[in-house]
């Protein structure tokens, strides 16, 4: 059973909270925003992956989730399981998050140490505040889609040294965008679940979608296009989300960069338009437990 089919067990066997399952974050009364995330050795990062990046790593996937809410960032607990090979870089793992909760204002609460004997385990319990969390649920037709960064290529450095967009998130709420994400498993993947959320359907247009220069990079040794890494590739953290135009044009003067790259649309699905015309494309993206 990968992510998504676990998720569509969950919605089944308990039903939708308020604001829960299917969200970044769950939002607890007095708009207590709490998330929990995990990296795994040989998953989000590499055995050769230094201490401090794992912990930093670790640290900033939760705290990108508060970012998607709309939620000022206040702490985050974590629980290492730690095999035999990584117990001299517990100090490097403890200053990566650290690290990670500086770069947004956040504190280091506590957490749990266990003794492994094969993987690293890092788990994250992230913890902020919101007056308007924002759901992935809100998009209507007629509103623009718009992204924070450039995508694609994360995993030339990226995805282990990005900065939780917490700060733009936070704004971005007191402005009322109406659904927003944080894109850790692709641009469509991540479109797709506010789609599926809201009930909507998304077309970006081509020329729009900014591609970053990672994803140049890494296209010259793949058999991958620059926007084919930028549409799926993930990890990107960049927030992607749904607002009426005139939202638009106040949050261009406040987050740079920012770009509109496409809208929403009543009929469900995705689709890539340029000069040729409109085609529908798949979800594709990074999916936990696929393989």
């Amino acid at each position: 059973m990968n992510e998504e089919e676990f998720l569509e067990w969950l919605f089944r066997r308990f039903g939708l909270s308020i604001s829960g399952p299917g969200d970044d974050c769950a939002v607890l009364p007095g708009g207590l925003c709490v998330t929990v995330d995990s990296v795994v050795e040989g998953k989000e990062f590499g055995k050769e992956t230094e201490g401090f990046w794992v912990g930093y790593k670790a640290g900033a996937v939760s705290l990108s989730d508060l970012a998607a809410m709309g939620a000022r960032a206040e702490g985050l607990l974590c629980a290492a399981v730690v095999p035999p090979h990584r117990r001299s870089q517990v100090r490097e793992l403890v200053d990566g998050l650290v690290a990670a909760c500086c770069r947004v204002g956040a504190k280091l609460l506590g957490g749990d140490y266990a003794t492994g004997t094969q993987r690293l385990v890092l788990t994250t319990v992230a913890l902020g505040h919101s007056n308007r969390p924002v759901p992935r649920s809100g998009a209507e037709p007629g509103m623009v889609v718009c992204v924070t960064g450039a995508l694609g290529g994360s995993i030339l450095g990226k995805h282990l040294s990005f900065r939780p967009k917490v700060e733009e998130g936070v704004a971005l709420s007191r402005l009322g965008v109406a659904a927003m994400i944080d894109i850790s498993d692709g641009l469509l993947l991540d479109a797709w679940r506010i789609c599926r959320a809201s009930r909507v359907g998304m077309v970006f247009r081509r020329e729009s979608i900014p591609v970053s220069a990672a994803a140049r990079q890494l296209s010259r040794k793949s058999r991958k296009s620059p926007l084919q890494h930028a549409l799926s590739d993930g990890e990107d953290f960049e927030l992607l989300f749904c607002c009426e135009r005139s939202v638009y044009e106040r949050a261009r003067n406040i987050i740079v960069p920012l770009f509109l790259i496409g809208e929403v649309v009543e009929e469900p699905g995705l689709w890539i338009e340029d000069s040729g015309g409109r085609r529908r494309v798949e979800p594709w993206g990074y999916v936990h437990g696929g393989d």
